[in-house]
């Protein structure tokens, strides 16, 4: 039998057992029969030793796994592969999807036949490289989704603090400009409500005010806001004080949580946070959580592909001479990095100086707001790309469009 030059090895992933199949790059040939493993230890042990047998007795020396990420399940198998050094590419479930109604519009979704699918977007050259991180990236990454995770629920404690305090003193909110800063949170956590905030008197309020804002706010404040409880239009409801207090408690647990795994980040990403942070208007927290989404950048080839992965290359969409939607940005890759870098441009448009000059222009020339902060955020990802690639910040470089 003649030598072939790749074999294909696609699979189909799920919780409790993956589905295989191999064929010959070159001639589409299917290499013996598709078979299936669970997703264990020995399920792995037998997944290697089959596609190495299959390898030998077919005299082929190369090989390329590709499948399609579907929830958490893939990983395992994944880093496995890797770490055996062999070359791993996916697909997203978008291009199975329409790849399947492609090749029959009537067809059902199977799992056993997902692999042919799979295997066929390989050999048309739609599948892409994974990108697995590993070591210290695997670690920002982790704590950067624990951070985000504890921001989420955070918003819910406080988005529960507002409906509760809408009942129980809707004053509150309107005398603090941040109900969830420190003597506010400290007031909440003492006598959260008109009848309590009373009962304190004016020296204890006082002191919970000096106390909590470096001494600065006292007592001036402190009678205003008792005078301002003295003709509240509260609902007499004791029963909800005791869940406001669990909700202002759980809102201190999530806001240290959140500053440890933040401090923690900043400490493992602090080789690059040097760098980020000499671009103008680019903090320490920011910049953490920026390269725990980006990962190494010697793995992107140029600005683009970096622009690309944050997903806001800009997506024409056209039909003939009369169709034309308007151009958006793709949104596809990865919407943490996406987040992150909007509100990097944001900062930088308050005070980075080139980068200011250049959203002034585009606003001159009628450009939407939108349009103009995301045109900041791809020209910002450029800088930040040859920065990360040992290139000192210039902001000479940096094009304001006036000229």
């Amino acid at each position: 039998m003649a030598p072939k030059e790749l074999l294909i090895v696609s699979l189909d992933v799920h919780k409790n057992t993956h589905y295989v199949h191999c064929e010959c790059k070159n001639t589409g040939e299917y290499i013996a029969k598709d078979f299936s493993f669970p997703n264990s230890a020995p399920g792995f042990q037998r997944f290697f030793t089959e596609i190495q047998t299959r390898l030998k007795q077919n005299k082929i020396s190369a090989l390329a796994v590709v499948l399609e990420p579907t929830g958490p399940y893939w990983k395992p198998l994944a880093y496995a592969a890797v770490a055996r050094d062999w070359p791993l590419y996916l697909v997203s479930t978008e291009q199975v999807y329409h790849q399947r109604i492609a090749d029959d519009p009537g067809a059902s979704k199977i799992d056993t036949l997902d692999p042919r699918t799979i295997a066929k977007l390989f050999r048309d050259g739609k599948a892409f490289p994974a990108r697995l991180l590993q070591g210290v990236f695997l670690q920002m990454r982790r704590l950067h989704r624990e951070y985000m995770d504890l921001t989420k629920k955070l918003a819910r404690e406080k988005i529960q603090i507002r409906c509760l305090l809408s009942e129980v003193n809707p004053e509150f909110t309107s005398f603090f400009a941040n109900p969830f800063g420190k003597i506010a949170m400290a007031v909440l956590n003492t006598a959260p409500t008109p009848q309590m905030i009373h009962a304190l008197g004016i020296d204890k309020l006082t002191a919970i005010f000096k106390s909590h804002g470096n001494g600065i706010i006292g007592r001036r404040k402190a009678l205003k806001l008792l005078t301002l409880m003295e003709s509240s239009i509260a609902v007499p409801d004791k029963t909800t004080v005791p869940l406001l207090k669990r909700t202002v408690e759980r809102v201190y647990v999530y806001q240290e949580q959140i500053n440890n795994v933040a401090d923690s980040l900043t400490l493992l990403a602090k080789p690059w946070i040097a760098k980020l942070t000499s671009i103008e208007g680019i903090d320490q927290r920011p910049a953490a959580r920026f390269i725990a989404e980006l990962g190494d950048i010697s793995v992107f080839k140029s600005p683009k592909s970096l622009v690309s992965m944050a997903g806001i290359a800009p997506k024409a969409w056209a039909s003939g001479t009369s169709v034309k939607k308007k151009t958006r940005i793709s949104k596809k890759g990865n919407p943490y990095l996406r987040t992150i870098i909007y509100f990097m441009a944001l900062s930088c448009i308050r005070k980075n100086t080139p980068l200011k000059a250049y959203y002034n222009h585009l606003l001159a020339k009628d450009k939407p707001k939108m349009v103009a902060i995301i045109a900041i955020a791809r020209k910002l990802l450029h800088v930040i790309y040859h920065v990360l690639n040992n290139q000192p910040y210039m902001p000479e470089k940096i094009g304001s469009g006036s000229k």
